[in-house]
């Protein structure tokens, strides 16, 4: 019995292929038109499809490096700056509020996470994961000590903490030589992004060239198959016309081989 319905699956798959094979030859002139066009417009949008996915996880990555180089150079010019005026706003008790440096604490802190965010895990960039951690040691420290003297003091700077201000201008001279090599570090990165982005961009380009010659090949194939598939049954039958034309009524029928709208 095993056998026997291994045989029956057999030749009702062969059954099932030869209606197929059977219904795509007799397929509309209209139908094979149709399904061509669609062929082509599937293709042309999954291209679309995977060049704009591209471009879109490249222009991420470039956009997070150049917001990373504009953060790390905010750092290093406004952290040694800052330091340099805490010490003498402590020992003249200077309002804390007009000197700004509480928006620069608190935009520091959120920089210093971003940029580690940026950066991300990937082992090519282990080496600005490395200085990064420096740089955020540093600055981390820095904010540390500015918390320190806020404790100390009320609406303003309290000669208390100029000796932990001190501390900070040492401290703000490693943050800006870190900061400086996470600098050029990124900006490295940001070159070799751009050179991945050409590179692809390059490949991209070349597979579109080869996928449109292989959709005009095909295209021309087709339009030669549907141009035949009129063509041919036409002269037939004008041939066949011409004889009967002549008086010649032998002529015997003109065998039909398509089930399209010609061959009806």
């Amino acid at each position: 019995k095993k056998p026997k319905k291994k045989k029956e699956k057999k030749a009702k798959k062969q059954r099932q292929i030869k209606e197929v094979k059977e219904n795509a030859k007799n397929a509309s002139i209209k139908v094979r038109l149709n399904a061509t066009i669609l062929a082509i417009i599937i293709i042309f949008s999954g291209l679309l499809l995977v060049m704009g996915i591209n471009s879109s996880q490249y222009s991420g990555r470039y956009a997070s490096v150049l917001e990373n180089i504009s953060k790390i150079t905010y750092i290093k010019e406004q952290l040694p700056k800052m330091s340099r005026t805490l010490v003498n706003m402590c020992n003249l008790a200077s309002d804390i509020n007009s000197s700004g440096h509480v928006e620069i604490m608190d935009t520091c802190r959120v920089y210093i996470e971003e940029i580690g965010t940026n950066i991300g895990d990937d082992p090519q960039y282990n080496q600005n994961h490395t200085q990064y951690e420096k740089v955020k040691k540093d600055v981390l420290a820095y904010i540390d000590n500015y918390d320190q003297i806020i404790s100390l003091s009320s609406d303003t700077y309290s000669p208390k903490g100029a000796p932990i201000a001190e501390e900070m201008v040492s401290t703000s001279s490693f943050i800006a030589t870190n900061a400086e090599q996470l600098l050029a570090l990124e900006i490295s990165r940001s070159e070799t992004i751009q050179e991945g982005i050409q590179s692809d961009f390059k490949g991209m380009m070349l597979v579109t060239v080869i996928v449109v010659a292989i959709v005009i090949v095909v295209a021309l194939v087709m339009a030669l198959r549907l141009s035949m598939a009129i063509v041919s049954p036409n002269k037939k039958l004008q041939n066949s016309l011409s004889v009967i034309a002549e008086g010649d009524l032998t002529v015997s029928n003109i065998p039909v081989m398509a089930n399209d709208e010609v061959g009806k």
